[in-house]
């Protein structure tokens, strides 16, 4: 009895039962057992291929890549992996799974099975599926990051567009400034010295002429204000909200005084953000409080709440409110909910803020029901930022 028929029969069906392919060979290579598996890859039964070399049978085994790693499990006992990566077809077997035109991808494992016998157990995984499907997440990565690289390129060409349009938003509207100067003192100056030497119609059309100029020269020079918004140079420091809010009530102290508004303003936090914008979007936010009220009396309340690593702050007023639909809109350049004749302004006011907000890394947005006042919320950072002011433009 040679030394092969130590191995018992319930060896053999437990190779059969493996759901890998799986045999055994000798330390000159020839097969000793040979499993269903096996047989049912390459069509080979295990009466043909028990016996024969491994190399005689696949000659490809033979081959350096191969060979020496398997004689070195016989002579070290360590276990040799064959990867796919590296070694895909350790036997010629065709694909399954509907795949063509390829060899099957297999993952092979070589340990001692045994040194007296001298045999080495052989394991065979399929993972020609799971080698496709890598293929395809590596395709999908690649397209990914092809989409990434032109969505980052066209945001920077949006970008680069935004800031030439900046640039030509603060260029005309600060060169348009002059003409209309001009246009505005001799309008005046045309109705005060002539308007004697003019009929009535003449005034009246003087006097159309006179508003035009002004309404233009507040559109202008709220475009300016948000091209500054826009292009400043930030500079972030810890800022108190108190002194900075007292500094814009002051500034407002004639509409508050004319409008007898009442004002409720708590004790408010320090931040971190650019004093002139912050003081701006305060200045926007309390104006529109004072502007959009019916024949009641202002009353205007500023807000503050703790956020994680933010501040909620806010300028709550019983005016005329906002509907929800006009709520996702009035943000934008122009949006003007009423007509002039209402109520004043260019429709810019609220753009500035979402820009002095946005310049901050921040959110804003209003809480309102139309007749039941509005809330404007906003966040802002709560400590001094570690980078530049470039950073947070």
């Amino acid at each position: 009895m040679n030394d092969d028929s130590r191995i018992s029969s319930g060896e053999d069906r437990l190779l059969d039962l493996l759901p890998v392919g799986a045999f055994l060979i000798r330390e000159d290579f020839v097969v000793v057992r040979w499993n269903r598996t096996v047989e049912e890859w390459t069509g080979m039964t295990a009466a043909d291929a028990v016996g024969q070399p491994l190399t005689d049978l696949f000659p490809n085994v033979a081959d350096g890549r191969y060979a020496e790693r398997l004689r070195q499990v016989f002579s070290t006992g360590m276990p040799a992996t064959y990867s796919p990566a590296f070694h895909k077809h350790f036997l010629p077997v065709p694909a399954r799974h509907g795949l063509e035109d390829q060899l099957m991808v297999q993952q092979t494992e070589v340990r001692l099975f045994s040194r007296e016998p001298a045999l080495a157990l052989v394991t065979i995984a399929d993972v020609s599926l799971q080698y496709v499907q890598l293929g395809l997440l590596r395709a999908e990565r690649a397209e990914l990051v092809k989409t990434r690289d032109e969505l980052k390129a066209a945001v920077q060409g949006l970008e680069a567009s935004n800031r030439e349009l900046d640039d030509f938003n603060y260029i005309a509207s600060h060169d348009l400034q002059e003409p209309l100067r001009k246009i505005v003192s001799f309008s005046a100056l045309l109705e005060k010295q002539c308007a004697e030497q003019l009929p009535d119609s003449g005034i009246q059309y003087l006097g159309f002429m006179s508003d035009a100029a002004r309404r233009m020269k507040n559109l202008i020079s709220d475009l300016l204000s948000l091209s500054r918004t826009s292009r400043a140079q930030l500079e972030p420091a810890e800022l108190d909200l108190n002194q900075c809010v007292d500094d814009v009530l002051q500034l407002l102290g004639h509409r508050l005084e004319s409008t007898g508004a009442q004002l409720q303003v708590p004790a408010l936090p320090a931040v971190s953000g650019d004093r002139r914008l912050i003081a701006q979007l305060y200045q926007n936010l309390i104006g529109n409080a004072l502007k959009f009220v019916t024949d009641e009396t202002p009353r205007v309340e500023l807000t503050a709440e703790r956020g994680e690593g933010e501040w909620i702050l806010g300028v709550l007023d019983n005016g005329i409110g906002i509907s929800e639909d006009a709520a996702a809109r009035i943000f934008q350049p122009f949006q003007r909910l009423h007509g002039r004749d209402e109520y004043e302004g260019t429709g810019i006011g609220l753009s500035i803020c979402r820009k002095a907000v946005q310049r901050h890394n921040g959110r804003i947005w209003v809480e309102s029901r139309p007749g039941e006042g509005a809330h404007f919320r906003f966040t802002l950072p709560d400590r001094p930022a570690t980078g530049t002011a470039a950073d947070l433009g």
